[in-house]
């Protein structure tokens, strides 16, 4: 920062001379002068930087030390002014770039999303676009947190959006929102038997049972009921309240089902010369033959 400073200044070299130049050096640092860049050439002669604006001073100084000195050369943007003092166009073209990058530096041309996972970075880009907020947007305009509520308005999946503007660069940092949790169906039902058959085990979570193992149902049938009952503790069996909850869990039994299948009269076989022929019927015994058959079978289903 001091030497960015020191350049807008302009900077000044001197060469130094003298029987007496330690002298010099102290005189210099009981008035404040700064001086930097030291380099000691000869016994004594020595060259050194300060400020151009204080050139006088520096004369007046080394006359008190009885030393001599010499301009060497001259630095910093005055310096580089007078260099091209009599080249106006070149003047005109520099005045006017930095009179351009001073307004376009303050438009934000770099639009960046850090912390998002599951919502892309397009969807929040188009969001801040359809607030008036993205690239060519005049920076030093912005309310940050009036975009903010309005982007935590507009997208229900973030739950914290701040815009953190650099010159040309804006960073849009977010935050998601965790997801809402499922609520489960909880409205009172009964479970009910899908179709007929014998019950040959129960696993309920939730609600009253209503049938045993062993039992047959019917389809429709109310196998756990979603009204639970509370009866006194006297063993009275009264019932001093009632909950209605939705019944769950599963139910096994046995249920009989029926399964057809046809076989054709004659069955196809290929003979010698390529042809296809129909073959006699088929004989499982005696001068019978079967073309279909029906087979009652028993499964073990979850007839809830």
């Amino acid at each position: 920062m001091r030497r960015a400073i020191n350049w807008l200044r302009g900077t000044v070299t001197l060469e130094v001379w003298g029987p007496f130049l330690e002298r010099f050096f102290n005189i210099c640092a009981a008035a404040g002068l700064g001086l930097w860049d030291v380099e000691t050439q000869e016994e004594h002669r020595a060259r050194v930087t300060l400020a151009l604006w204080e050139i006088g001073r520096a004369r007046t100084l080394a006359e008190k030390a009885g030393c001599e000195v010499e301009e060497a050369g001259r630095g910093g943007l005055p310096a580089l002014v007078m260099r091209y003092r009599k080249r106006y166009g070149m003047g005109v073209g520099l005045i006017a770039l930095a009179l351009l990058f001073a307004v376009f530096s303050q438009f934000i041309l770099v639009v960046e999303v850090e912390g998002n996972e599951n919502v892309s970075a397009s969807e929040i880009l188009a969001a801040l676009q359809s607030e008036g907020f993205g690239v060519g947007s005049y920076g030093p305009g912005v309310d940050v947190r009036e975009l903010s509520n309005r982007m935590l308005m507009e997208m229900e999946e973030l739950s914290f959006l701040t815009v953190n503007i650099s010159g040309i660069r804006a960073t849009v940092i977010v935050r998601e929102a965790d997801p809402v949790p499922e609520v489960a169906d909880d409205r009172a039902a009964d479970l009910a038997a899908a179709r007929d058959g014998v019950i040959v085990r129960l696993d309920v979570t939730a609600g009253r049972t209503v049938v045993e193992e062993g039992q047959a149902v019917l389809a429709g049938e109310v196998l756990v009921s979603g009204l639970l009952t509370h009866e006194t503790g006297d063993g009275s069996g009264t019932i001093w309240a009632t909950q209605q909850v939705r019944a769950a869990g599963e139910v096994w039994a046995l249920t009989r089902r029926s399964l057809s299948a046809a076989t054709p009269w004659k069955p196809w076989s290929r003979t010698g010369a390529g042809r296809s022929q129909r073959d006699g019927p088929w004989k499982f015994w005696g001068t019978g033959s079967i073309f279909m058959e029906t087979v009652a079978i028993w499964t073990g289903d979850v007839i809830k």
